[in-house]
């Protein structure tokens, strides 16, 4: 089967965005891509006049029946963009699905080249990868750690506050926090408090495991946002503001949100981290956490197709 046609657009109508959204659950697409589709405009017309303002390029393939099979979501904030492919794995050979995706976004390209992720092993994306030899930019390093044994609690130091973030309150001072601790991970950097506000509309999203620590003067010094689903926990994003090293607080974060996931019944918790990054790497496994699988992104050449 092939695809009846494949559009490529800067919006998505909602009844595409459930169908997307529902095709890239799991692991099949990240967040990040997810977020792009939750705030993509719903209309054409809306990118008449914002067509600046659209982060995505969407890219849906159809079977004659009109049934979504494959797609693309490129963030074209990025530099170069970045892009992910998802395809239905109930479907003849995923990998052609795939490629014709890509073949479509090499023949409009947004830029000379993107960087693609390939989320887990022997991935649709991937397989693609490897046979077009695309050279590795990026790996991300997943661990993982059972919540079985007694978590060692860090000290909030006298006069600091720990506590959970308020949508009201702490989303410009929380994205600032994000800015500066990950400015040389741009994918990461550059969210947006629409990206933000994606996340609330996650099931998943949970005020009580975003945690905000705050020194004596109410400066923001670190956070740990958690993220839960069943019984496996996530240290979504865990941030200290530069300057704040060797106090200790990376650690004293990332034991609050464990307990906080142990004490919603998570039994398990994972992460994603930056292969490249030698000190949160160390600092994990000496919490006890161990690699499971990396995710790997891949720079693809728009122009050798």
């Amino acid at each position: 089967m092939t695809p009846h046609s494949i559009e490529t657009s800067r919006h998505l109508a909602p009844g595409a965005k459930t169908e997307l959204r529902e095709l890239g659950s799991g692991t099949q697409l990240s967040d990040q891509a997810l977020a792009l589709v939750v705030n993509a405009p719903e209309d054409a017309r809306e990118t008449d006049t914002a067509q600046e303002k659209s982060d995505g390029l969407f890219l849906v393939a159809r079977d004659g029946n009109g049934g979504l099979h494959a797609a693309g979501v490129v963030d074209t904030r990025m530099d170069p963009p970045v892009a992910e492919f998802v395809a239905d794995l109930g479907v003849d050979n995923p990998v052609d699905w795939v490629q014709l995706v890509f073949d479509e976004l090499a023949n409009n390209p947004p830029a000379p080249s993107v960087v693609t992720w390939d989320h887990g092993a022997d991935t649709a994306t991937g397989r693609l990868a490897q046979a077009r030899g695309w050279p590795v930019a990026r790996q991300l390093v997943i661990m993982e750690k059972p919540l079985n044994d007694q978590i060692e609690q860090s000290k909030v130091p006298d006069g600091w506050q720990l506590r959970s973030f308020s949508p009201e309150t702490d989303e410009d001072t929380w994205l600032d926090l994000n800015r500066q601790a990950f400015a040389d991970l741009p994918d990461q950097a550059a969210w947006t408090v629409d990206d933000l506000r994606a996340r609330y509309q996650e099931d998943w999203f949970n005020e009580d495991g975003f945690l905000l620590l705050f020194d004596r003067e109410g400066t923001l010094r670190g956070a740990h946002w958690t993220k839960q689903e069943g019984a496996v926990g996530e240290v979504y994003v865990l941030a200290v503001a530069p300057g704040s090293e060797g106090l200790g607080l990376g650690a004293l974060l990332t034991n609050a949100g464990l307990s906080q996931l142990a004490d919603e019944g998570a039994i398990k918790v994972q992460l994603y981290v930056d292969a490249k990054n030698v000190k949160a790497l160390a600092l994990y496994r000496k919490l006890g956490f161990t690699e499971l699988a990396r995710d790997t992104q891949y720079l693809a050449g728009l122009g050798h197709v």
